[in-house]
């Protein structure tokens, strides 16, 4: 899948693009030379072809039924799977502004925070991070003993994490519910 390409030039110090309504959108540099603008736009054009071919990878869990808006329904999500496989003890989960982190936990306060980024997001990434953080409760490394406890909940974790990589590398997580759209920005110094 190739998408068109729309240049623009802009007096700002950086170069930047992103995806939107099926389009790559470059907003280059004008204080370039011209050489560092072809540059600028081969590169540009290249990372976001490639970022648009690997957002169809996620499209399988578009259909997932069920989406979690609420803390009250990520509680009975992480409830649910603490209670089936682990019973590990949990006071509280949450939904919380992280942008560099899908999930954190806090295992003195048998606390776990969601990134905000994940409302809304397909039921199969949301538990992922779900049981990822519960393991955390026990595990806090990521060694083999942390992964054995994440397959016993999810055995395809694998594949999952691979698709959270994909969701948030196309611009799909974000704090407001709605249909996926593509708006992800890539830049250039």
């Amino acid at each position: 899948m190739t998408l068109p390409v729309r240049v623009v030039f802009k007096n700002k110090k950086n170069s930047s693009g992103w995806i939107k309504d099926g389009e790559i959108i470059l907003a280059i540099s004008s204080r370039l030379k011209a050489g560092d603008q072809q540059n600028h736009i081969a590169s540009l054009t290249r990372r976001l072809q490639a970022m648009a071919s690997r957002q169809k990878q996620w499209s399988p869990l578009e259909m997932a039924s069920g989406h979690i808006f609420e803390d009250r329904q990520l509680a009975e999500l992480a409830a649910a799977i603490n209670q089936t496989h682990y019973g590990f003890p949990l006071d509280r989960i949450r939904f919380w502004r992280q942008n560099s982190r899908w999930g954190s936990c806090m295992v003195h306060k048998r606390e776990i925070h969601i990134s905000h980024r994940l409302k809304g997001a397909p039921l199969p990434l949301v538990e992922y991070v779900v049981i990822h953080e519960l393991c955390h409760l026990k595990e806090p490394n990521h060694g083999r003993r942390f992964w054995r406890l994440v397959a016993q909940a999810c055995p395809d974790y694998r594949e999952r994490r691979r698709l959270l990589a994909v969701y948030g590398e196309a611009g799909l997580a974000g704090d407001v519910p709605a249909a996926p759209t593509a708006t992800k920005e890539e830049s250039i110094p």
